[in-house]
């Protein structure tokens, strides 16, 4: 569809110019997103149904689940980092002023708490077709990547941090450093044989 530019002219009053700009479809966009992924060598399920990619990232600091949507008018790539731990409900509280606070130092993209209960990162950009699409695709899977593994570790800690998980490392530790075997073992434990 044309666009409109409104461009000042000599004197009062504006001109117009009417520009085209080719836009680029879902499938375009989910085959240069597939052709990225596959040329960092990342192991992806794909969907080309619903558009998206789900993948698991594994880095020096962590892991986190990625889900990569492709939607077009506009054209867009959606990025969620997911962390993989759920917080209990002493720690949520917590957890949104942790996200608050990060999301006021990042510029690009928001942490947030997704349907499930989950921490995570999101980032959206639309993709101008008439640009090098690999490098925009290269720029928003980078950003986002690199804003989830920066964060990582202290959003793990937020997101675990309450007086269980304390008490269960407190537990664990005595019982090390006494030396003892015991510790307490759930009752609904699964045993593979």
């Amino acid at each position: 569809m044309p666009r409109q530019n409104l461009r000042p002219k000599k004197g009062f009053g504006w001109s117009v110019a009417v520009v085209t700009t080719r836009t680029m479809i879902r499938n375009e966009l989910f085959s240069a997103v597939k052709e990225s992924l596959n040329a960092l060598e990342v192991a992806f399920r794909a969907l080309p149904e619903e558009s998206l990619f789900d993948f698991t990232i594994h880095t020096d600091e962590g892991s986190w689940l990625v889900r990569i949507v492709c939607e077009d008018e506009p054209p867009v790539v959606h990025v969620f980092c997911r962390l993989g731990v759920k917080p209990d409900r002493q720690t949520a509280a917590r957890l949104s002023r942790v996200m608050h606070a990060l999301n006021n130092r990042i510029r690009l993209g928001a942490f947030y708490v997704d349907e499930g209960g989950f921490p995570t990162f999101r980032l959206a950009l639309p993709v101008n077709a008439e640009v090098d699409v690999n490098n925009q695709i290269g720029f928003i899977l980078g950003s986002a990547m690199a804003t989830m593994e920066h964060h990582l570790r202290v959003l793990s800690f937020a997101a675990t941090d309450c007086a269980g998980v304390r008490q269960q490392l407190s537990e664990l530790l005595s019982g090390a450093e006494n030396g003892s075997a015991e510790l307490s073992i759930p009752k609904s434990r699964l045993e593979l044989n």
